[in-house]
């Protein structure tokens, strides 16, 4: 059997289950509502790079911050969850901060209020999917972090979140600045 092509999170798409994905859990809680009873939500990046994240690499390696360099790599970011039947195998074989290749999962729209990522997607994981050690090791943060101007003017779309931490992080360094 021929080994299945590995795929980016912004190439899925709702029509098929069989894709096969390198991701790492960066966020993962557990929700409970009326309607989908308990559930395992997650984040999930992969190791996507933009041509924004080669030239801010590229200066900071040639400005001998090459420490900094990898705090800005961005991975593609999707939404994932599964019901409580399957919580415990992925807690078991998808830890947070891991890289796994996953294999057949369901693709659905994501929509609603209170959007995690700006992908149009997301990812249920059923009894079918499997987990796979990968070979990808990039330990980054996959931050996407909302500058202050764009906090503070309203610009933001409110179906997404832009966490407390990107509010706080522009509060500071807004602040710095002033001084």
């Amino acid at each position: 059997m021929a080994p299945k092509a590995k795929n980016f999170i912004n190439d899925i798409k709702p029509w098929k289950t069989e894709w096969c994905i390198n991701v790492k859990a960066v966020h993962s809680w557990r929700q409970q509502t009326k309607f989908g009873g308990d559930s395992l939500e997650m984040i999930l990046a992969d190791e996507t790079v933009s041509i924004l994240n080669i030239i801010i690499n590229i200066i900071c390696i040639v400005s001998v911050c090459n420490n900094i360099s990898s705090f800005f790599f961005q991975g593609a970011k999707i939404h994932a969850s599964c019901k409580q039947g399957f919580v415990p195998k992925v807690q078991r074989d998808f830890p947070i901060n891991q890289w796994r290749v996953i294999d057949t999962f369901f693709v659905s729209p994501a929509k609603g209020h209170y959007r995690t990522t700006a992908h149009p997607y997301r990812i249920s994981i059923t009894n079918d999917t499997s987990f796979s050690s990968s070979d990808v090791k990039i330990d980054n943060l996959f931050l996407s972090l909302a500058s202050f101007k764009s906090i503070s003017s309203g610009d933001l779309d409110p179906d997404f979140l832009i966490g407390k931490i990107s509010y706080f992080i522009c509060l500071l360094l807004t602040y710095n600045c002033i001084l």
